[in-house]
């Protein structure tokens, strides 16, 4: 990518024979089209911060370089890494629809690809093993994230520290069938049968996997596995067709807002194992559900 010279800063390694050991990003303006980091420079303040670069549409920075002789961080030119590349901590080309993180990387940091709002697909490796809170905020054109399935424990506020309810405009959680991360259930939006049956080894029904508005609802039955152990909240919510729900043992509580909208509920079995009911577990549902209804 070209870089305008006029907009490219470079951070100076030395003021006054003093090191620059700190660097705070809120200082630098979005119109910068390149930084240069020196070796001495061992904090970027602000950098995990999601709402770095909230509210600002032309964020012009494309490149990022670091002194080959620094000792705490690495950049491919697109973002900034820890120096043993096992980190990535923030994607920095705002300009890219693509990414690949390189091999080697085993953890995706916080709001690393926060405000990325041109991103539209992100490659990850085999060695990956984690992904931190808020790390595709506001990704608002991400459609496909290649490589997830190497996660084994999904992280529920990677999408939106807030909960996944906040981050269902981003097309990759709208557009796919269904995702499944590791042994979780994050995301089912082919609502079109009466029947769904969620696969063997699910162990987790996120938050609003199968909940918010969907035009195509007509589910009138969700089948469970047997191993399941944690369902989220608001997981079925505003499934309005629902009529049939059987939860399995194992299940130990039915958070807040589980079966929220859903006004079609007839028949739901609460095994043994249940421990715990939320209020507002049912909100919106009518009362004799739990009069009559209760098996």
């Amino acid at each position: 990518q070209k870089v305008d010279r006029s907009k490219i800063i470079s951070i100076p390694e030395f003021i006054d024979d003093i090191p620059v050991v700190s660097v705070d990003f809120e200082d630098i303006s979005c119109e910068i089209e390149q930084i240069n980091i020196p070796a001495s420079v061992t904090k970027l303040a602000s950098i995990s911060d999601s709402l770095l670069f909230q509210g600002l549409f032309d964020i012009s920075i494309k490149h990022i370089e670091i002194s080959e002789e620094n000792k705490v961080y690495w950049s491919d030119g697109y973002a900034i890494f820890s120096k043993d590349r096992k980190r990535i901590i923030r994607y920095m080309s705002f300009s890219k629809n693509e990414y690949t993180v390189p091999e080697g990387v085993e953890i995706i940091e916080e709001s690393c690809f926060a405000m990325c709002s041109m991103l539209e697909s992100i490659m990850l490796p085999k060695s990956i093993k984690e992904i931190k809170k808020d790390a595709f905020y506001g990704c608002d054109k991400l459609l496909e994230i290649n490589g997830i399935e190497y996660i084994t424990e999904y992280n529920s506020d990677m999408f939106d520290g807030d909960g996944l309810s906040y981050a269902l405009n981003i097309p990759y959680l709208k557009n796919k069938e269904k995702i499944i991360i590791g042994n979780s259930l994050v995301k089912y939006n082919n609502l079109s049968d009466k029947i769904i049956t969620v696969p063997e080894g699910i162990t987790k029904i996120c938050s609003y996997a199968f909940g918010w508005d969907n035009e195509n609802d007509q589910v009138e039955e969700i089948i469970l596995p047997k191993g399941l152990k944690y369902i989220e909240q608001g997981a079925f919510s505003k499934r309005k067709f629902l009529k049939k729900m059987i939860i399995p043992e194992g299940v130990k509580e039915i958070l807040p807002y589980t079966f929220n909208g859903c006004i079609g509920l007839e028949t739901i079995h609460i095994p043994a194992s249940l421990e715990r009911m939320f209020m507002y577990s049912f909100d919106d549902s009518d009362n004799y559900l739990f009069e009559n209804s209760l098996e």
